[in-house]
C-alpha cells in the first residue's frame, strides 16, 4: 500500500510539475520584429493607438460603427500583428487585440463579450483570431453568433460544429503553411456554414503576423509584406470596408 501511495503521490507530482511547466513555456511569447512593430504601435494623424487592458488601433477623428476583436495564437503577443492593424484601421476598422492569459486564448474564450461592452458606438463586430486564436473565436462564436456580424479565420478552422449558425464566415488560408494546412481547412469545412468564404492565399504560417524570422523557415513563395496585402485586402473586401 505504501509503495502505491508514494507512485500516486509521484505521479501526481509529475502531472503538477507539467502544468506548470507548460504555463511558463506558453507565458513567453514567441520573438517578434521589433522594428516594424514599434512603427506600427505608434499614434498619428490617422490612427491612434492604446495599449492597456486590450491593444487598440482607431481611425482617428471618428467612431467607426465597424470593428475587429482580434484572439491572437498560442504564445503570441497581439503586437505581432501591429503592422495588419495599422492597415485595417487606416481603412476605417476599430481593431481591438486581446492579450490573453498566459498566451493561451483557450483561457480567454469569452473576452469578446467585455470588447463590446467597452466600445459600444462600435455596433457590427466581426471577431477574428490566428492559428488557435481562430480555434478560440470559433469556439465563442458557436454561443454568441447573434452578437457578431461576423468570423474571421486566419490559417485556422473550428473545433466544432457551425454550419447551422447563422453567420457570415471567412477563412484566409496560405498555400504553404505547414502548421495550419490546405488539407486541414479542407478536412474542416463541413463545419462552417455554406455561405463560408474560402481564400487562398501565397505564404505561410509565420508570415500572417511579424514572428521573428528565426521562426519563419517554412517555404516562403512570397514576402512578408505581399502575403499581408492579401490578407488585408480580404478581411477589407469581407467587413464591405
Amino acid at each position: 500500500m505504501k509503495f502505491i501511495k508514494r507512485l500516486c503521490i509521484g505521479i501526481v507530482t509529475l502531472l503538477v510539475l507539467g502544468v506548470i511547466a507548460t504555463g511558463l513555456w506558453m507565458a513567453i511569447p514567441f520573438p517578434m520584429q521589433q522594428d516594424a512593430i514599434a512603427q506600427a504601435l505608434a499614434s498619428d494623424n490617422r490612427v491612434q493607438v492604446t495599449r492597456g487592458e486590450y491593444l487598440v488601433f482607431s481611425p482617428a477623428g471618428f467612431a467607426p460603427k465597424r470593428g475587429i476583436i482580434f484572439y491572437p495564437g498560442g504564445k503570441t503577443d497581439p503586437a505581432t500583428f501591429a503592422p495588419i492593424f495599422r492597415q485595417l484601421a487606416e481603412a476605417g476598422i476599430l481593431v481591438v487585440a486581446v492579450p490573453m492569459p498566459i498566451n493561451t486564448a483557450f483561457l480567454g474564450v469569452d473576452s469578446a463579450t467585455g470588447v463590446m461592452q467597452a466600445f459600444p458606438a462600435t455596433t457590427q463586430w466581426y471577431l477574428a483570431g490566428h492559428s488557435l486564436g481562430g480555434v478560440a473565436a470559433a469556439m465563442y462564436a458557436r454561443d454568441n453568433a447573434a452578437a457578431l456580424k461576423g468570423l474571421i479565420l486566419w490559417a485556422s478552422y473550428p473545433p466544432t460544429d457551425l454550419s447551422s449558425q447563422p453567420l457570415e464566415v471567412l477563412s484566409i488560408y496560405a498555400r504553404n503553411d505547414l502548421s495550419t494546412t490546405v488539407a486541414d481547412i479542407e478536412q474542416h469545412k463541413a463545419q462552417l456554414p455554406e455561405g463560408t468564404i474560402y481564400t487562398l492565399i501565397e505564404g505561410n504560417h509565420w508570415q500572417f503576423g511579424h514572428f521573428s524570422d528565426e521562426l519563419n523557415q517554412q517555404e516562403q513563395s512570397v514576402s512578408r509584406q505581399q502575403q499581408q496585402a492579401a490578407i488585408v485586402a480580404a478581411t477589407l473586401q469581407f467587413t464591405g470596408t
